[in-house]
């Protein structure tokens, strides 16, 4: 521990006054915010153990700001036991002290104490493995309305818990009649009427002083009523107005010999409730981040946060601070806007919560009503974000999951409705995920072509006949509902089709998984085809979704199925070039550009401007980033256009130019030209095109005719591409 005392020596040099006066204020807040969950927790028949649960919480509290001192990028981050915790832990010690089988108050502290060790001790050790393991970018993925559900719900039993706490007994059917009271009536408006003062003034507002001030002013306010009606502290507290004098007492926690009589079947029923706790914990911090990443305008490490609050839970227990604790957003904003800056001020917080242990006696000074109105505050909070606001920024069918969810939490509990929160969520995603379009795109043969650079004719011929070939593109998890849908819009473009399709390619390059029910309807699809004379491709499927459509890709012959959509293109434009070309592969280069820029008969080609050369298997014709001072005509052999992505990469065949968009924009080759077994090359530099422009304009006039109509074409092909990719 010596590096807290160093970090905080030297934070007290660099801004004291500033940091100090901030951590008095936070900490003014965290401690009424910690007696007001002990007095929701320890209730009733659990009042025996009111100091020493206070006790807990505070020394959770100045642990996890101690611990707090070293938390990188949030220097004023401040950490305490959560709202949305407690208020569910405030419902399960209530469940275990109402058993009959606790008669013994003292056995009750014990197993009491036994949950509250295992309950902290478990979320610690969850939310430690969850950032160790990398899951906290995993926790922003849980539904919406399952978390306002949630909430909300939290928020509900803040607010009736408080009023709990101001009359000093549950409401219930049972407690009616004693509701009708003057005195009852009278604590339930101090509690509801100061929650809403704080709710108004002081949540709402960015002074930070206004909530401090109010409840300074509660507090006072209280003892001038009581002095001026004659009662004294004893009598008060003998009313249920203030709290009895609390010397710090925490001799049940060490209470150890009476642990094997504990009746671990009575804590069953709520150690089942722990996946709940470790639950609501992660979406608490998660939430929290996620309001101090809006204060920050940087994106916080949620994973690191993760290991340090578990690390962090897990140390205090030695301590005895029993109570599961996070890093607080609306605190630690409040602690940065009164001017903290450094880990001081989290450090005084803590140190403030200690010397209040110290102070228990003083408790009688406290009026449970005030603080009871902060509880009621805090539900306000929760129940007008996620029940009253949140209607208009969900969708209808999502904010009534989030009503369900509350609903169910109110009659059932907390574990119903997580159930019901993931049934929910669940099918809402179905349905949403339903009508996401399967495909991305569809394009046919004459639009989509591959990376090859064909000749004018070959060109020409994929443009007129390309459109037997289809291309879907698919993305997505494919399932059975997906999967019919594919099938039918498919069937749907064959028979719109005014084009006989002969040939369907399936493009799986976006898709993100796939289920045995798509082999089954790909499958009757492809048989269906088949009787059509209709040949179904596949591309780009990738080896983790591979066994699931293993029954489909049974079905289609190997030369059917292609490792990416280019290879797939390639052999589908192979297929149709030797259908319907009507040519050599190749011309010598003395008979290719006449043909090439279309020139008269009677016209002399002047080959002395174009320079001649041979390439090896593998040489390097240009590479990337030169000068692109040269256009290039391939006689014989081919090309391979190296390029950074793969869909750039280019395929030149004999008969075909190179390097002539790079050429007529006067900028750098885009890729690096490879030489495929033994080429020959013919180059018409800058200099020699202007002596051809010189003597002999008609055929540089041709020349740039065609450049000008290759460019065209080609860049109407690379935005067919672009759309077909990013769609």
């Amino acid at each position: 521990m010596a590096w807290v005392g160093q970090r905080l020596i030297a934070d007290l040099k660099s801004a004291p006054l500033r940091n100090i006066l901030a951590g008095l204020v936070s900490g003014l807040l965290l401690l009424g915010e910690n007696i007001s969950a002990g007095l929701l927790i320890y209730g009733n028949v659990l009042s025996p153990y009111l100091a020493s649960g206070l006790a807990a919480l505070l020394i959770s509290t100045a642990c996890l700001n101690f611990f707090a001192v070293n938390r990188r990028g949030l220097p004023y981050g401040l950490a305490t036991p959560d709202s949305r915790i407690y208020s569910l832990l405030a419902v399960i010690a209530a469940a275990i002290s109402q058993s009959e089988a606790l008669a013994d108050t003292r056995m009750l502290g014990v197993t009491l104490l036994i949950y509250w060790v295992v309950a902290t001790a478990c979320i610690g050790v969850a939310l430690w493995l969850m950032g160790r393991c990398g899951i906290g970018e995993w926790l922003r993925y849980i539904p919406y309305p399952v978390v306002g559900g949630f909430l909300a719900a939290t928020g509900w039993l803040l607010l009736t818990g408080g009023l709990n706490v101001a009359l000093g007994f549950k409401i219930s059917g049972a407690t009616l009649e004693r509701l009708w009271s003057v005195d009852s009536a009278a604590k339930i408006l101090v509690a509801v009427v100061f929650g809403l003062l704080l709710w108004q003034l002081g949540t709402r507002s960015k002074r930070v002083w206004i909530t401090p001030v109010l409840l300074l002013a509660g507090l006072v306010g209280a003892q001038l009523v009581r002095v001026g009606l004659g009662y004294s502290l004893a009598e008060a507290a003998q009313f249920g107005w203030f709290l009895p004098p609390l010397a710090p007492r925490i001799v049940f926690f060490w209470d150890w010999p009476r642990i094997p009589g504990i009746d671990w079947a009575l804590l069953l029923p709520q150690i089942a409730l722990i996946p709940v706790l470790i639950l609501l914990a992660a979406i608490s911090l998660t939430l929290n981040l996620s309001s101090l990443e809006n204060v920050e305008k940087r994106e916080l490490d949620l994973n690191q946060e993760l290991q340090r609050t578990g690390l962090a839970n897990l140390i205090m227990l030695p301590f005895g601070g029993f109570s599961p604790g996070l890093l607080s957003g609306s605190r630690s904003t409040l602690n940065r806007l009164a001017g903290a800056s450094t880990p001081l001020a989290a450090g005084v917080a803590a140190v403030l919560m200690l010397i209040a242990i110290a102070l228990g006696d003083l408790a009688s000074w406290l009026c449970k009503p005030i603080l009871a109105g902060l509880l009621v505050n805090i539900g306000l909070v929760y129940i007008d974000r996620w029940v009253f606001r949140s209607i208009r920024l969900l969708p209808q069918r999502e904010y009534w999951v989030t009503i369900a969810i509350l609903g169910i939490s109110i009659v059932g509990g907390f574990l119903e409705a997580i159930t019901a929160g993931i049934i929910f969520s669940s099918l809402t995603f179905v349905v949403s995920y339903c009508r996401a379009p399967a495909i991305r795109s569809m394009a046919t043969g004459a639009y989509l072509h591959s990376n090859i650079e064909r000749v004018e004719t070959q060109q020409s011929i994929l443009r007129r006949r390309g459109a037997v070939l289809q291309v879907v593109s698919l993305q997505g998890y494919l399932f059975f509902g997906t999967a019919r849908r594919i099938v039918s819009t498919v069937r749907d473009r064959l028979q719109q089709s005014k084009v006989s399709i002969n040939l369907v390619l399936l493009d799986y390059q976006a898709v993100t998984g796939a289920d045995s029910s798509t082999a089954e309807v790909f499958s009757r699809f492809a048989v269906e085809l088949q009787a059509q004379s209709i040949q179904l491709w596949v591309a780009a499927i990738a080896s983790d979704y591979q066994k699931p459509l293993r029954p489909f890709l049974q079905l289609l012959p190997e030369h059917q199925q292609f490792p990416d959509l280019n290879t797939a293109l390639q052999a589908a434009e192979a297929k149709l070039l030797d259908q319907y070309a009507r040519r050599p592969k190749s011309l010598p280069f003395a008979l290719l550009l006449p043909e090439l820029l279309a020139l008269p008969d009677d016209c002399d080609v002047p080959l002395q401007f174009w320079q001649r050369s041979q390439l090896k298997d593998g040489e390097v014709l240009y590479q990337q980033g030169d000068r692109a001072d040269t256009i290039y005509w391939l006689e014989r052999g081919e090309l391979h256009l190296q390029a950074t992505e793969a869909w750039d990469a280019r395929q030149v065949l004999a008969g075909s130019p190179c390097g002539e968009l790079a050429f007529l924009r006067g900028d750098t080759q885009p890729q690096t030209a490879i030489a495929v077994g033994r080429c020959m090359v013919y180059g018409l530099n800058r200099a020699a095109l202007t002596e051809l422009e010189a003597s002999y304009p008609t055929v540089a006039i041709a020349l740039y005719r065609w450049l000008l109509h290759r460019q065209s074409e080609q860049l109407q092909d690379q935005q067919l591409r672009q759309h077909y990719l990013q769609a």
